[in-house]
C-alpha cells in the first residue's frame, strides 16, 4: 500500500503516539537559524540543503513512517518527494504551516507534539 504524499496533523500526531521513536522519525528540513527559533520537540534536523550528503543518518527509518516538516509546507514536500525517489517509500510530507505552531510558542524553544492536534481540532 502506498501511503499519500502528504500526512494531516491529526494523523501525524497519532502516528508518533501509537509508534515508538526507533519506527518513526519527524524531520524538520529548515535552516539551522529557523530551527533555534521554534522547533517541534523530537524532531531531527537536517536542512534541506544537506540531505542528499546526510543520507546515511535516515538509513534507519528507509522502511518504517518518516514524516518531513518545514514551515510552509513547501521544502517538507520537496524533500518527501526527493526521499521517496531515493527508496524511503514511507515519507510523508506534514501538510501544516508552521506558523500555526507560533501561538503556543512563548519565545522560542520546543513545542509538544500534542500541540499538533490542538490546532487543528
Amino acid at each position: 500500500m502506498t501511503l499519500p504524499t502528504e500526512i494531516i496533523p491529526s494523523d501525524a500526531s497519532a502516528l508518533f503516539d501509537a509508534l515508538k521513536p526507533a519506527d518513526c522519525l519527524l524531520l524538520d528540513c529548515r535552516t539551522e537559524e529557523e530551527y533555534s527559533i521554534a522547533k517541534i520537540a523530537k524532531s531531527k534536523l537536517i536542512p534541506m540543503q544537506e540531505i542528499p550528503g546526510r543520507l546515511d543518518e535516515l538509513e534507519p527509518w528507509r522502511q518504517k513512517r518518516l514524516v518531513v516538516h518545514c514551515h510552509h509546507g513547501v521544502r517538507s514536500l520537496r524533500v518527501s518527494k526527493w526521499l521517496r525517489e531515493q527508496g524511503f517509500d514511507n515519507a510523508q510530507s506534514d501538510a501544516m504551516d508552521l506558523k500555526f505552531y507560533i501561538p503556543f510558542l512563548c519565545g522560542g524553544g520546543d513545542l509538544p507534539l500534542s500541540y499538533i492536534t490542538k490546532v487543528f481540532v
